[in-house]
């Protein structure tokens, strides 16, 4: 790979882990420059990361740093087309956290500026790349418990007392948007379906420090007549903070149990593998943002089309979208 030259904007956690968990280990990937509209932030964050120049303006930035390849935005989610909009008028490939946008159409003008400009938009979907995930995909997918029939997520959290970003806090949307946004994307990845079909309900605790809703269910019906129910809360006491799920994918020839919320637990029936049950216990990942990241930047130097990409999370942010719109109607959205 020949060297990438890369910007990260916004220098708080979730920067931290792109460091850690990748841009550290590269060689041909280098992250020449910092920014965070908090001057200290940015200066802090590049001395801890020997990062040659920290700015907290976007456009110094990109007036000082004439080489850049890559923008990788890290901020909160009000800010993701924000900046993106900027890289990409300045001809620069893009990876930005997931929620992609909190607007349809803001998001789908990104989509079309990044065709128009030639660039790479890809959004950090990285649910994609844990290995419990992606066994069961490829057994889907080999047709191993059939064709996928109900699939049923659940995931819980204690964000309060994990000690939440403010920024969550204070979003109207926020269940949906930073928790269910990875679940909704691993229907469509597990199966290779989009829905048709939302029904929503979202809600809070009436004592809740957040201003928006902190738990939720969601009910998809697929196109390939597969129906999905996915429970969120971030306000569940007690629940561990280790960001996973309790899946159970049921097919018409078998059915896979995958449980990341005690001991990271894959087991599997499956009619077409003789009737043996199986059960594999998973090396939980360390890092879950350095595959997407390698991914990312080798469709840069491959030309190809990053996986999670921008047009692609349309598809997710729509049914996100269309889930708040039942929640507050009452109803269920046809798309």
């Amino acid at each position: 790979m020949a060297d990438l030259h890369v910007a990260i904007i916004g220098c708080g956690g979730i920067a931290l882990s792109h460091m850690e968990q990748f841009y550290k280990q590269q060689n041909n990937v280098k992250v020449v420059a910092c920014m965070d509209p908090n001057v200290n932030s940015a200066a802090s964050f590049s001395q801890a990361h020997q990062i040659d120049h920290a700015y907290s303006s976007f456009d110094e930035l990109m007036a000082k740093e004439t080489n850049l390849d890559a923008i990788d935005i890290c901020t909160p989610p009000q800010y993701h087309t924000f900046y993106a909009h900027k890289a990409i008028s300045a001809a620069k490939h893009v990876i930005t956290e997931k929620p992609f946008s909190l607007d349809y159409e803001e998001a789908k003008k990104v989509v079309d500026e990044a065709a128009a400009m030639q660039v790479k938009l890809m959004v950090m979907q990285n649910y994609r790349w844990r290995p419990e995930y992606v066994k069961a995909r490829a057994m889907i997918k080999a047709k191993q418990i059939g064709s996928p029939t109900l699939i049923t997520i659940t995931s819980r959290h204690d964000l309060f007392a994990f000690g939440a970003d403010e920024y969550r806090k204070k979003m109207e949307r926020m269940s949906l948007f930073e928790i269910s946004i990875h679940y909704i994307d691993l229907f469509r990845f597990l199966t290779g379906s989009d829905a048709k079909i939302v029904f929503a309900l979202t809600g809070r605790k009436s004592d809740s420090p957040y201003v928006g809703d902190t738990f939720s269910v969601v009910t998809l019906k697929l196109e390939d007549g597969c129906i999905c129910n996915l429970v969120t809360s971030a306000e569940t006491i007690g629940a561990r903070i280790n960001w996973g799920a309790e899946t159970v994918i049921q097919g018409t020839n078998g059915t896979i149990w995958l449980n990341r919320d005690s001991d990271y637990e894959f087991k599997s029936y499956s009619r077409v593998l003789g009737g043996a049950s199986t059960s594999t216990v998973l090396t939980p990942v360390k890092g879950w943002f350095g595959e997407p990241l390698r991914c990312f930047y080798e469709s840069i130097e491959g030309n190809t089309e990053p996986p999670s990409s921008g047009k692609d999370n349309l598809k997710s942010l729509e049914i996100i979208l269309s889930a708040y719109e039942s929640a507050t109607h009452g109803k269920s959205i046809i798309l």
